[in-house]
């Protein structure tokens, strides 16, 4: 919801129009949807509230091939490629469960919200894998 006052400036002198209205949540393009997990992902390994998970370089690595996973949905998703990017997005949503099997490849407070993210996108998709 919002609301202000438009006013108007006569001759007469100013009169002042009430405003106000109730916005509409719009689902964004799936390709918006990439960028926006994308910038968000980076943003939470920044903040440090998404890390990769295991040992060693292992971690880094699993962080990185996570990375490259929903990257490559984006570009599925612009080839056509639907099915393909869902089987992808499934996966990748699969390493952020929290589950044993498959291993996570990331962990932190910011894993659920990416897992969130990931999963909005499929039904965007309107995958059912």
């Amino acid at each position: 919801a919002a609301s202000s006052s438009l006013f108007i400036a006569t001759d007469a002198g100013t009169v002042e129009v009430p405003l106000s209205g109730t916005g509409v949540y719009v689902t964004p393009p799936p390709q918006q949807q990439i960028a926006e997990i994308l910038a968000f992902f980076d943003a939470s390994v920044a903040a440090g509230t998404l890390t990769g998970s295991g040992n060693g370089s292992s971690a880094s690595g699993r962080r990185k091939a996570l990375r490259n996973m929903i990257e490559a949905a984006g570009d599925l998703i612009q080839q056509g490629r639907i099915e393909d990017a869902c089987r992808q997005l499934a996966d990748a949503a699969n390493r952020t469960d929290g589950a044993e099997r498959p291993p996570d490849f990331v962990e932190g407070p910011a894993a659920a919200e990416l897992r969130v993210r990931i999963e909005l996108l499929r039904s965007t998709l309107g995958c059912s894998n």
